[in-house]
């Protein structure tokens, strides 16, 4: 498959312009809702006023969805949601707590119960003032949590939201944002020490009887040889990893995937491979090399595998390129929307 065909992804891509008031969205995770719809989950947004507006005059709101209903990105239909009222400016989908946090959602998935249970970041701006060596991103993670809806065939602005409390997480791993999956008894998560500069990654689990009950308060973690219930005691499956990635089982070859980018500015996709959530998992090997820029601003991150979409000649992966200069994602409104690449079906 050559490399024009793997980037060739403009009819897919188009999906995520279908709005003139969204104009733009980070993250991008995917969740397979059945029947032909899909939920896609989207960190900051910038969302219009107006079909004329450009993102200068358009609102950030912290979080927004869409659900995307026919799995073929090129003919599907595509509609976006945040909160709106008539005296306010648009606002998050997922609420903040009113406090000094917001929250951006990780991964999520459907439960057997037929309830959704999406993955959650609490995020909040870093005190450069305080800080000896300020985070030039500007922002630091929290915690995770997770959001329970027993309703998630009804229209979004009808979803029932529940918050969701996972044990407290001493050792700041942000399960959820690196992906879940579930067999018949469990579902597993991958999350990154964020603030460790090695980026280990540690799987947790739950039981899907517990969840079917909201009850998030027996998490497990691989801990070498064994599932236990001290955090303290979890070891690291790799390292090197992103705080966004995803985790899928693929049939045809009977393991589990894990896609994610390597680096920021000249960015590469890679994959790892293993027989169950908690690894072994094998050395990363690169799909491809995203395309480079002369704007040494420019970043791409958050690379992901969205197995359930339709796409020629194999899986779609997405990646997000962004700016470290906000005045380029204004003059560039071909930048910060979900990119897709197309994963060679046979190449690995």
């Amino acid at each position: 498959m050559a490399m024009k065909d793997i980037f060739n992804t403009a009819k897919e891509e188009n999906l995520f312009h279908r709005n003139p008031h969204w104009l733009g969205g980070d993250g991008a995770s995917s969740v397979d809702l059945g029947d032909g719809r899909v939920l896609w989950l989207f960190g900051d947004s910038f969302i219009a006023a107006d079909d004329n507006s450009t993102r200068a005059d358009a609102t950030m709101v912290r979080n927004s969805i869409a659900i995307q209903t026919g799995n073929d990105p090129a003919t599907a239909k595509m509609d976006f949601y945040w909160r709106e009222s008539e005296s306010a400016p648009p606002s998050s989908f997922f609420p903040e707590s009113g406090d000094d946090t917001w929250l951006w959602p990780g991964h999520g998935i459907r439960l057997d119960d037929g309830s959704l249970l999406i993955f959650a970041m609490r995020i909040r701006e870093t005190d450069h003032a305080a800080d000896e060596q300020p985070d030039p991103l500007g922002f630091e993670t929290v915690a995770y949590l997770a959001i329970s809806i027993d309703n998630p065939d009804d229209n979004p602005a009808d979803w029932h939201l529940q918050t969701l409390t996972p044990p407290d997480n001493q050792a700041g791993i942000i399960f959820g944002a690196g992906g879940v999956v579930k067999d018949d008894a469990y579902l597993y998560a991958l999350g990154v020490r964020d603030a460790a500069p090695e980026k280990p990654v540690y799987a947790a689990r739950w039981s899907l009887d517990s969840l079917a009950k909201q009850d998030m308060s027996g998490a497990e973690y691989w801990c070498g040889d064994k599932w236990k219930k001290n955090i303290d005691d979890a070891v690291p499956l790799f390292e090197n990893a992103q705080t966004e990635m995803s985790l899928h089982y693929d049939p045809d070859r009977k393991e589990y995937l894990c896609i994610q980018t390597s680096g920021f500015g000249d960015t590469a996709l890679t994959i790892r491979s293993a027989a169950r959530p908690e690894g072994l998992w094998s050395e990363p090997e690169t799909i491809c090399d995203l395309p480079k820029s002369e704007n040494k601003n420019l970043i791409s991150y958050a690379g992901k595998a969205h197995p359930h979409l339709t796409a020629e000649n194999g899986t779609l992966l997405s990646y997000v390129t962004n700016s470290l200069n906000i005045k380029d994602i204004f003059d560039d409104e071909a930048l910060y929307y979900p990119r897709f690449v197309k994963f060679p079906a046979k190449k690995y």
